[in-house]
């Protein structure tokens, strides 16, 4: 097993950084050193908000899914009715289309994806960032597999407050977040991911 149950502070820690990923897209937050010295990175989110009161799936990673599942106890769902979805490469179009929204009436059972983020090592394109808690002028660098994803996941968030709200996670713990809120611009811009 390559994973281990997360101490409270340890899900804590992890936590305020998912937090302030959210509170600030585009801006790069770091997940504990610590941990990612020890675990996947991309794991990290699940293991410290997922419980049995939840419902995850990882698809392109059944045995980190195996594992996340035993550690916290949270059940393995289908895509489209699971709260929390992890996904290593970046997921096609119909798997991200059918993943749950929410509705007008219940935004919160939108599904929270974690996704694994190449950024800096192999992004080289820049799009822009807007909407609430954006810093103006912000952007975010990743490759052109990910640019397919943020145009379908625009799709996905056309209706607020129905969507999904995304994690962007790097091998190295860095972690960036874009909330249903957030919206790209497919132009390339001047500005770089973490100067805010």
């Amino acid at each position: 097993m390559r994973l281990a149950p997360l101490t409270s502070k340890d899900s804590t820690l992890v936590f305020r950084a998912l937090l302030q990923a959210f509170a600030f897209p585009g801006r790069v937050a770091q997940l504990p050193p610590h941990l990612v010295a020890r675990m996947p990175a991309l794991s990290l989110p699940l293991l410290a908000l997922t419980d049995i009161e939840t419902s995850f799936c990882a698809p392109d990673e059944p045995e980190l899914e195996g594992e996340i599942a035993t550690i916290t106890s949270a059940r393995i769902s289908n895509s489209r009715d699971a709260q929390f979805v992890m996904h290593r490469d970046v997921p096609s179009r119909e798997f991200v289309i059918g993943l749950g929204r929410g509705t007008s009436f219940r935004p919160e059972l939108g599904a929270r994806m974690v996704l694994a983020w190449n950024a800096p090592f192999d992004a080289n394109i820049e799009v822009g960032l807007g909407g609430p808690g954006v810093v103006p002028g912000s952007s975010l660098r990743v490759g052109h597999d990910l640019v397919e994803f943020l145009a379908v996941r625009a799709e996905v968030n056309a209706q607020p407050p129905a969507g999904i709200d995304c994690w962007l996670v790097s091998t190295n713990g860095e972690v960036v977040g874009l909330p249903r809120t957030t919206q790209i611009q497919m132009q390339p811009t001047s500005a770089t991911a973490g100067r805010n």
